[in-house]
């Protein structure tokens, strides 16, 4: 059965069990698949912007841009991603830092005229098996040089 209905609070088309509602509330899909395509009938139809049947997870083929925040409780990031501020687990991200209560990483960077060059900076430091010096460690007065 096919029913399409227009009327001042909505538009609704039915397919059998499947239902289209546009109002204004939104769009709202039941009990069918969400694609959005690109394409035509005689190059074929690639789905954009779908929700997979099976698995119902929702997926995005290409690009996106997004502005304002994304919240999501759990993420997997494959490929490169950039970051000059933010937080990962106990540490904070800076321009050119990474820093947490005990760890401190700056990056070689310049900054009005002046390189600044990379620093470690630990309240601890245990080196273990196979570590090696490449310039030298100074303690103090003391260097410990490796020729």
């Amino acid at each position: 059965m096919v029913r399409f209905d227009v009327n001042a609070g909505d538009i609704t088309a039915a397919i059998q069990d499947a239902g289209l509602i546009f109002n204004s509330n939104g769009l709202t899909v039941t009990n069918s698949g969400f694609k959005i395509r690109t394409g035509n009938d005689n190059d074929g139809y690639t789905n954009v912007f779908y929700i997979d049947d099976n698995t119902k997870l929702l997926y995005m083929n290409g690009n996106g841009v997004f502005h304002g925040s994304i919240y999501a409780e759990n993420g997997e990031f494959t490929g490169t991603v950039n970051a000059s501020s933010g937080n990962i687990g106990g540490f904070s991200i800076n321009n050119h830092s990474i820093v947490s209560e005990n760890l401190e990483l700056y990056s070689t960077y310049s900054e009005n005229g002046i390189t600044n060059e990379s620093i470690i900076k630990v309240k601890n430091i245990e080196i273990g098996t196979g570590a090696e010096v490449k310039g030298r460690i100074k303690i103090g007065n003391l260097e410990l040089l490796n020729p």
